[in-house]
């Protein structure tokens, strides 16, 4: 069996420190094993006292009575619950007589009687226990650090639930819940917060007179009830009971009542306790068993710490800790340090980690910290700051500062005399407090406003270190707690913070603009108290400040923090002067190399559009490539991502892009030996390669990456760089050109194939390498038509037009199925051969007619109609036979223009004869089209125009050509991109002539 052991003195919060015992019954020469025989050993106040405490994962409280494990008859009522401390137990069951001499024939007699090896099935029950040391007489307080509670918990096996129980040699206590995920066992979850223990000393009956005692306790498989002698100070039977406070009364909720009863036939055994909800995940989230004495010592002196147990839940616990237990016990329990005292120790420790080691060893911060509650000295005060100033320069020290619940002491120093020099001296401590946990700090800070008020006073010091401590401190604790920063922006006003800019310390200033960020970029409220034309005039002045990056950059970074969290809601009109100057003092920064600067103007670009535009505009992606070339993979990917935010939706940064020499970094930088540098470089290239016809002109370079990213699409491991590359993939692959031709060759087809039909991968990726195989479909040759519909069967095609598919799926499967249906025509078609032509068409005619279809799913279903419809006689019949006929006039009513547009499509290549026109007629078609006539949209008044036509032709007897739908030609495409660039020529010179 696992164990843990720990020590308290007085009542220090101190949790336990793990150390491994043996899986048997502990030596009795272990100084804190509490199976060695205590109960032979009477104690006085003040003597040291052991208790364990065993917990049982998933264990109720019927598993620790052995007869739930070992069914026995007769009277069971005898048989102690299951207790660390003992090996194998005995008992008569016929009535012998415990108090006669025990011979090897009695022993005999005992093994017929056999309860169990109590340890042995503790151990398979994988129960740990823990041991603590505390003084008698002196109330304490056990725990187990929150993080191991937390462990038991959740290797409980069966119930979700976590027991504890009490023990000292062969007396244990009743069983407790301490944590519970099982409220159909407990009624309420949670973790308890406190229970009292109370432990009484008084006589205990023994069996064997002194002739036999060594035989009777040389051994722990025989446990005997019988009573001949007596002594004062020891446990007594049953003397560890548990009290329950005040129960379940101030809980706030029945959900966090932990209750349980178990009736015996002698008692009845309950339960109530409150717990912190789940989830908890806090260094106090841990129970403590508050352990008191009662009965009487050795000399015959009763005990009196139950009395202060019970005394204390009469008025409030919580606040009984904080102001009586810890100060009056603890000045019992340790003597206040001397001045001399203190001033030897910090002497020693300056400069001496091992000598500070020794001393928090040793418990020297408890007794400074007992010094700082009590002492009300000036000098000594100042003295017991530095000391535990020194200690805290280690970590251990830090953490004995922690478990003895040092942070509440430093705190009312603050709030008692906030402009006393103790508590600047206090400064540097919780500075290292914060380094050490920041969100520890910060969390209690936010639950003390007093203290955060009393850190502001600290704030308008003359003193420039004492401001320092100060501003990384509350910096560290606003990086890491979200409640501390709610409550520090209410004293960070503008009147505190135009002060600290104004100071004539570059430090304080620098200090406070990296504090005044993290306030903004964390806060919850809307504007911020510093939003004003005043400090942002001021932070403009900070901006400009010469020779000076660092603070320039931090000047920028909360004038656009200031924007950002403004334009939430809309820009505030004294922002939007100073936005495009912070902009351009961005941009100077770029140029002396400052490539943090490009973390600020890729935040303002996700801010607002426009500025995004206009960073475009201005030609400033060609400046990141040598940036692209550092050493430095943090700067890459900032870069990188920089570009991409820039190339997602804008064709005009993605030809800088392509014009300059990033395409040949992006691919360069996919063999980098850093996976996150390989994926901001492929989610880069992904957004590049939105613009595939400009990627044609770049066959050399992109041809040496795909081997590269033909092996990332196959890295299952990495999901996200995966993804791009896929992606990547499928979009090199969607026009019919040398791009397409090369992947061909490298087996592209093949890819996408064994991704799609992976389990290893996301749904995300096997959607994009179903498009991948969508864009090879794309205006292809008869021979990748015929591969992709062999190797996509008929099944297939089922499963991806199933109702379950998620969405990008679905899409991508009708993408897939519109362009394999592309230039149907009177040949042989794959569709034909390999696929299910009537059901294609019943499938996307009901995916597109349903009223909750998207607008993209209803023109992907169109266009299969329409392609089909362009066939053979043989295949018009089949849209006449699915009903698409009736859904294209259904469709002329969409508030979509290309819906409409398509529809109009699908019917001019239905009229192809008298067969077909009758079909139509019937429908009163001509009369709808008529009525476009109006339509606001001019394409579809002229289409509707051309198919009333046709329409006439087909009844005079004239054979109509089917008609496809095309994209527009070269000469469109080049008006169109000259128009762009016109627009965007004239863009640049208003730009230029008004900056």
């Amino acid at each position: 069996m696992t164990c843990v052991v720990g020590l308290v003195v007085g009542l220090l919060l101190v949790q336990a420190v793990p150390v491994v015992f043996s899986q048997t019954v502990a030596s009795p020469n272990v100084k804190f094993d509490p199976c060695t025989p205590y109960d032979q050993l009477p104690v006085n106040q003040g003597d040291d006292y052991v208790i364990g405490f065993a917990y049982w994962p998933g264990g109720v409280w019927e598993d620790w009575c052995v007869v739930r494990n070992l069914t026995l008859p007769g009277d069971t009522r005898g048989i102690p619950t299951l207790n660390p401390c003992l090996g194998e137990v005995f008992y008569n069951a016929t009535g012998f007589n415990e108090s006669t001499e025990l011979s090897q024939d009695n022993i005999a007699a005992f093994t017929s009687g056999k309860v169990g090896d109590y340890n042995k099935i503790l151990s398979d029950n994988n129960v740990v226990f823990a041991s603590f040391t505390a003084e008698t007489d002196i109330m304490a307080s056990f725990s187990i650090p929150a993080s191991e509670q937390r462990k038991l918990l959740d290797a409980a096996q069966g119930s979700s639930v976590l027991t504890v129980t009490a023990f000292r040699g062969n007396i244990s206590s009743p069983p407790m819940f301490i944590s519970s995920k099982s409220p159909e066992l407990t009624k309420g979850s949670g973790i308890v917060k406190r229970i009292g223990l109370t432990i009484g000393l008084g006589m205990l009956f023994r069996t064997c007179d002194q002739t036999h005692a060594k035989q009777c306790h040389s051994s722990s498989h025989i446990y005997i009830y019988t009573c001949v002698h007596a002594d004062k100070g020891i446990l007594v039977p049953g003397g560890l009971q548990w009290f329950m406070f005040d129960g379940c009364a101030n809980c706030g909720s029945n959900d966090t009542c932990i209750e349980y009863s178990l009736p015996t036939s002698y008692r009845t055994y309950s339960q109530e306790s409150c717990a912190d909800p789940f989830p908890c995940d806090s260094v106090n989230c841990t129970t403590s068993f508050i352990a008191a004495f009662q009965g009487n010592s050795k000399s015959g002196q009763p005990l009196q710490s139950s009395y202060q147990l019970t005394s204390a839940y009469q008025f409030s616990i919580t606040n009984v800790f904080s102001d009586v237990l810890i100060g009056l016990n603890l000045s019992l329990s340790v003597k206040t340090m001397k001045l001399d005292e203190l001033k030897g120790i910090k002497r020693q420790i300056i400069c001496n980690r091992s000598r500070k080691e020794a001393c928090v060893s040793e418990g020297v911060v408890a007794k400074v910290l007992l010094v700082l509650e009590k002492e009300r000295d000036e000098e000594t005060l100042s003295t017991a700051a530095q000391t535990i100033g020194s200690l805290c320069s280690i970590d251990q020290g830090i953490l004995e500062l922690l478990k003895c619940h040092g942070l509440p002491v430093l705190l009312g120093i603050l709030v008692r005399d906030p402009k006393g020099t103790v508590a600047k001296q206090l400064l540097w401590t919780l500075k290292l407090v914060a380094k050490y946990d920041a969100k520890l700090l910060g969390d209690c800070l936010a639950s003390n406003p007093e203290a955060v008020w009393s850190l502001g006073w600290q704030l308008k010091s003359t003193t420039p270190s004492v401001v320092l401590n100060t501003l990384q401190t509350l910096q560290l604790c606003a990086m890491e707690s979200t409640e501390f920063v709610n409550t520090v922006s209410s004293m960070f006003d503008q009147t505190l913070f135009m002060c600290l800019l104004e100071s004539q310390n570059r430090d304080v200033v620098l200090q406070s603009l990296r504090l005044h960020l993290h306030i903004i970029n964390n806060m919850r409220s809307s504007p911020p108290a510093s939003d004003s034309e005043e400090i942002i005039k001021m932070l403009r002045m900070k901006a400009r400040q010469p020779n000076d990056v660092d603070l320039r950059l931090a000047a920028c970074n909360c004038i656009v923090a200031l924007f950002r969290h403004s334009a939430r809601d809309s820009m505030s009109a004294h922002q939007e002067p100073y936005i495009l100057a912070t902009l351009m003092d961005l941009i100077s920064l770029l140029d002396e190399k400052c490539v943090d600067a490009v973390r600020t103007m890729r935040q303002l670009a996700l801010a607002d559009e426009k500025l995004g535009s206009t960073i475009i505009e201005l030609d400033i992606l060609p400046k990141m490539i040598p940036y692209l070339e550092e050493d430095n993979d943090r700067h890459v990917i900032d870069v990188f991502s920089f570009i991409a935010d820039l190339c997602d939706t804008n064709e005009l940064a993605r030809r800088q892009c392509l014009e300059s020499d990033i395409l040949s970094a992006v691919c360069n930088s996919l063999n980098s030996p850093a996976c996150s540098v390989q994926v901001a470089a492929c989610a880069c290239f992904h957004m590049l390669s939105r613009s595939v016809r400009g990627l044609k002109m770049h066959v050399a370079t992109i041809s040496k990456s795909i081997v590269r990213l033909l092996e990332f699409a196959r890295l299952h491991e990495e999901r996200s760089l995966q993804l791009h590359a896929v992606s990547v993939l499928a979009n090199l692959c969607s026009e019919p050109n040398s791009l397409r031709e090369t992947l061909m060759k490298n087996g592209i087809l093949a890819v996408f194939l064994e991704v799609y039909r992976s389990k290893n991968v996301s749904e995300a990726v096997r959607a994009k390498s179903l498009l991948g195989i969508a864009s090879l479909a794309y205006v292809s040759t008869r021979d990748i038509k015929q591969l992709i519909s062999s190797s996509i069967t008929q099944d297939d095609v089922k499963d991806l037009l199933d109702d379950i598919q998620p969405y990008d799926m679905l899409e991508h499967a009708l993408i897939l199925i519109r362009n394999m249906s592309h230039n149907f025509g009177p040949a042989s078609s794959p569709l034909r051969e390999h696929w299910d032509l009537d059901f294609i068409l019943d499938r996307s005619l009901d995916i597109g007619t349903r009223d909750e279809s998207p607008t993209a799913f209803q023109i992907q279903c169109i266009y299969i109609a329409v392609n089909v419809a362009s066939g053979t006689k043989v295949d018009k019949d089949a849209i006449i036979r699915s009903g698409w006929h009736k859904a294209a006039i259904t469709f002329l009513n969409s508030t979509s223009d290309e819906v409409r547009a398509s529809a109009m499509w699908l019917l001019q290549n239905l009229v192809t004869s008298p067969q077909h026109l009758r079909v139509l007629k019937d429908l009163d078609v001509v009369h709808r089209l008529e009525s476009l006539d109006t339509d606001p949209c001019l394409d579809i008044r002229g289409r509707a125009t051309i198919v009333l036509e046709e329409l006439e032709k087909a009844s005079r007897g004239a054979q109509p050509q089917p008609r496809l739908r095309r994209r527009p030609n070269r000469q469109q495409q080049q008006q169109q991109q000259q128009q762009q660039r016109d627009s965007t020529d004239v863009l640049a010179d208003y730009l230029q002539n008004n900056w």
